[in-house]
């Protein structure tokens, strides 16, 4: 089949090369039939990106989440987009610590920050942003997960109209 190759510049850890990224898609594209979301890091020192997050979430879960928002529009106005995020076993061992996402009180790890990212990622609300009527599902090996997302993300979420930001709900 005919096809073309772009290359776009896209850092994940750091928010404003998203949102240009982002941008210059949208400028260049009027439709997205597929995202796939596989970039991440693991195995290195605790850091944090430039917006202020410990890198691996930052990264790993936090710039798959914000493009994913960011393009929302061209994917919502595209017949059968799809979004596929490929995450990691590693989910498995992941534990949420919302009072301590970033480990700044210590016990940081390589593994147990890439297991957080990589659950963060497994219960993310992605395909719930901007009132999506589509049917939408997430397939994960581990009960675990599929409880989890269902008692604390789902419902949380909703976009801001005026920005594209995303905020957590507490109504």
């Amino acid at each position: 089949p005919e096809g073309s190759t772009e290359v776009l510049p896209l850092d994940l850890a750091n928010l404003k090369s998203v949102q240009g990224f982002a941008d210059e898609f949208t400028r260049r594209h009027d439709r997205l039939d597929v995202l796939l979301n596989n970039a991440g890091v693991t195995f290195i020192p605790h850091e944090r990106t430039v917006d202020g997050f410990e890198r691996q979430f930052g990264t790993n879960h936090l710039g798959h989440f914000a493009l994913t928002g960011r393009l929302f529009g061209r994917l919502a106005s595209t017949p059968g987009a799809r979004v596929v995020t490929v995450t990691s076993p590693a989910e498995r061992g992941g534990t949420m610590d919302f009072d301590d996402l970033m480990y700044d009180r210590g016990g940081y790890a390589t593994m147990r920050a890439y297991g957080r990212s990589k659950l963060a990622t497994c219960c993310s609300p992605t395909n719930c942003i901007a009132g999506s009527r589509r049917r939408t599902w997430t397939r994960s090996r581990s009960p675990r997960i599929r409880a989890w997302r269902q008692r604390t993300w789902v419902a949380g979420w909703k976009r801001n109209g005026t920005d594209g930001s995303f905020r957590l709900s507490t109504a």
